[in-house]
């Protein structure tokens, strides 16, 4: 049966708590297979930060040791060594746009490119999923390499429309975990190393539910880079520690519970919670699922009914509105939790750039602390953040 993706801080924290027990072996042994229901289903919130990645490490080491649980830590790792490397390389999410617009420009009205995301290929798991997609926004994240290997090898379609399609329809769609993700399977994240889609791996891990025999391009070659630019600096934004009861400090859908998160907000700040879907895109190639907007919606609100309980007064401006409400409210300066990169930064970049306000970002102690160490690739990162827990924890 199909979960309800959780929407709310205090859903989370329940699904949380009914999954840590099943978060050791239990896990390591059943989370490739894509027939068994024996992952978390929290990425969704993770993703926006109705909880965050030291709560949930906190609540598995609770009651698992790291060797046992070591499987589920690194996934919940994973997440963020993307997010280090692309905010150390922001010129590759730049790159990914420009293809991706490209893209749309020469195949978005073919046929393949229509039955693919319609799901109507002829491939049958391939179909499926594609439907499960773009009705309930969740996909499995086995699944998920499978859909993009196929994507990409045998319908040989540009790999940036179809991290694109994953990005607007995924409910815990994510710039850095997406679109590196798909770059990986490409073979362009990893230079020359690819991921193939096979069809005895997807019998097996289907439970013999599908067996795609022969429909497969199980050969193909990994994509060719195209040239690269010098990697990016991590940039210089001006971070704070704290708020200060003259700041106003503004929410986005990617940080949804700074508050938990060890920032101390103050009696009478000025607060607002830019609701998402007034950031998205203009153009219907690059707009997002309904199904998305909701639940972006519900967990915005979930946020602004969170702070008016605490007492808080919230407002809810558009994107384009925010020039007038910080007009109203007149403070010192703008603060954010830290946005990483990708859509939303790239749009409150654009309207900053026309306000006249000194501005900086609060960053979360866990990603000051190990997105520095995304250099290279996961196992170097691994080694640096996995010894080093239960100090980040403390």
């Amino acid at each position: 049966m199909e979960q309800a993706p959780a929407a709310t801080r205090d859903e989370a924290l329940d699904r949380l708590k009914a999954f840590v027990p099943n978060a050791g072996r239990a896990y390591a042994a059943q989370r490739n297979n894509a027939s068994v229901d024996a992952v978390s289903r929290l990425s969704a919130p993770l993703r926006h930060r109705l909880i965050a990645e030291p709560e949930v490490l906190r609540a598995v080491l609770s009651q698992h040791r790291l060797e046992d649980a070591e499987k589920f830590i690194q996934e919940v790792c994973w997440r963020s060594y993307w997010k280090g490397w692309l905010e150390q390389r922001p010129n590759t999410w730049a790159a990914y746009c420009g293809e991706r617009d490209q893209a749309f420009e020469q195949v978005a009205d073919t046929p393949a490119y229509h039955q693919a995301v319609a799901g109507r290929t002829g491939i049958a798991c391939f179909d499926d999923w594609a439907q499960q997609l773009n009705t309930t926004g969740y996909l499995h994240n086995h699944v998920r390499m499978w859909v993009a290997s196929i994507w990409i090898f045998t319908l040989e379609l540009p790999w940036t429309l179809g991290a694109h399609w994953f990005l607007s329809r995924l409910l815990d769609g994510d710039a850095a975990s997406n679109t590196l993700s798909w770059r990986w399977v490409a073979g362009l994240q990893t230079a020359g190393k690819h991921y193939l889609a096979r069809a005895d791996n997807i019998n097996k891990f289907t439970g013999g539910q599908y067996n795609p025999a022969g429909q497969l391009n199980e050969t193909a070659t990994a994509l060719t880079p195209s040239a690269s630019k010098p990697p990016a600096a991590m940039p210089g934004w001006p971070v704070v520690e704290a708020l200060q009861a003259s700041d106003a400090l503004l929410l986005t859908d990617e940080d949804l519970s700074p508050d938990h998160g060890g920032l101390r907000i103050p009696n009478g700040l000025a607060i607002a919670v830019c609701l998402p879907d007034s950031a998205a895109s203009s153009s219907s190639n690059l707009a997002q699922a309904q199904h998305v907007q909701r639940y972006k919606h519900a967990a915005a609100q979930d946020t602004v009914a969170r702070l008016q309980r605490a007492g808080h007064a919230v407002a809810t401006p558009t994107f384009d509105e925010l020039g007038t409400w910080l007009a109203e409210v007149a403070p010192r300066r703008l603060v954010m939790p830290w946005v990483p990169v990708g859509a939303t930064r790239d749009r409150l970049m654009a309207l900053l750039g026309d306000l006249d306000m000194p501005w900086a970002y609060w960053q979360r102690g866990w990603d000051a602390a190990v997105w520095p160490h995304a250099q290279r690739g996961f196992f170097p990162f691994k080694k640096r953040v996995l010894p080093t827990l239960s100090d980040l924890l403390a």
